[in-house]
């Protein structure tokens, strides 16, 4: 019956029979929720309503033949290019016989994709994803502690090596060339929107706008929409402070190397 109801919304024109032709793969809390809004306002790109499908990185979900994938991309009305935006795509799995599972496949079945990367200041995306996780009531101990149990193996965050870009970007140029990845730094693109919107157009051969639509207020994060403990998260101390940063720091360079430039984050 799911194939039937498939059919027919291809005969209707509801659902793509291609695509996506890009993917918004990372990083989590890098502004990828407005990018996933500010794409999908252009009147040549379909984005799915829901944003994060987590269908290439959840083992229970992925299908080889990709049943129920295109489903997900109901309303689809012909447009141009189709996007896709699950910034967890990009992490380079840190189970060994998993690594960078998600690019794998999509370089699979999409390998003409282009990606778009957000990166940003390690040390502040490590305290955004703490936080986040500490309101939302999955994590309950201190930052310090968290780094701590990552030293030994047991953390759920895994902060620091979430943090370290040299081996997640390695890993998407695995499966893709380095031209077909568009990187964005969260502190320069955040304060320049117009200019990214039309740099992200040339990228993927979008007609460029001369009045780019500005997204709905809810394409931004509201950091208390995660709120569900009435605790406030614990202040960073300066110990964890420098231990996110030294232990980012090769991640740090491999960006800078690669991008040609120094980076506005923590040194």
């Amino acid at each position: 019956m799911a194939q039937i109801g498939l059919l027919k919304d291809l005969l209707l024109g509801r659902v793509p029979d291609r695509g996506p032709d890009f993917f918004i793969a990372g990083a989590t809390r890098s502004g990828t929720t407005y990018l996933h809004h500010l794409l999908g306002v252009h009147p040549d790109v379909f984005m799915p309503g829901t944003k994060e499908l987590h269908y290439f990185d959840n083992d229970r979900r992925y299908r080889e033949d990709l049943s129920g994938y295109r489903r997900r991309f109901h309303g689809y009305r012909g447009e141009r290019l189709i996007g896709e935006a699950t910034p967890s795509y990009m992490m380079h799995e840190w189970k060994a016989h998993r690594n960078g599972v998600a690019m794998a496949r999509i370089g699979r079945h999409f390998p003409d994709a282009k990606i778009i990367i957000s990166l940003r200041d390690p040390l502040t995306r490590a305290v955004s994803q703490y936080e986040k996780n500490f309101l939302q009531g999955r994590v309950s101990a201190g930052i310090a502690d968290e780094l701590a149990a990552e030293d030994r193996g047991s953390s759920r965050l895994r902060l620091i090596y979430q943090n370290s870009y040299d081996i997640h970007i390695a890993s998407v140029f695995d499966h893709f060339p380095q031209e077909a990845v568009r990187f964005l730094v969260f502190e320069e693109w955040t304060k320049a929107v117009p200019e990214t919107a039309a740099s992200l157009a040339e990228f993927l051969g979008l007609r460029p706008l001369a009045n780019w639509p500005v997204p709905e207020k809810k394409a931004q994060n509201d950091r208390n929409r995660y709120r569900r403990v009435s605790e406030v998260p614990p202040a960073l101390d300066d110990a964890s402070r420098d231990k996110i940063v030294a232990g980012t720091a090769a991640g740090r360079r491999f960006v800078e190397a690669l991008l040609g430039r120094k980076m506005p984050w923590a040194c």
